[in-house]
């Protein structure tokens, strides 16, 4: 299994996209090496530990577009 989850990992840095595996509450699992440049290049907290945070908690803080646009998706996809 742990070998499954390392390949999944490799795979998932080897994208392009910003990529966070979140579970159905909202808490980040894991975050690609994309998403990490990303939030670097962004003045983003350095080194910041995404794994264990709630992403839904932090589009709810957002008052930006792009934050209440990605709760109102994650809410619909849920519903599927």
């Amino acid at each position: 299994m742990e070998r499954s989850h390392e390949f999944l990992k490799m795979t998932l840095d080897t994208m392009s996209e910003h990529i966070a595996v979140i579970d159905e509450t909202g808490l980040i699992l894991y975050v690609n090496s994309r998403w990490r440049q990303f939030a670097e290049q962004n003045a983003c907290t350095p080194h910041c530990e995404w794994k264990g945070q709630n992403y839904l908690s932090v589009c709810d803080r957002s008052d930006g577009l792009t934050g209440v646009a990605n709760r109102r998706c994650f809410d619909e996809f849920l519903r599927w």
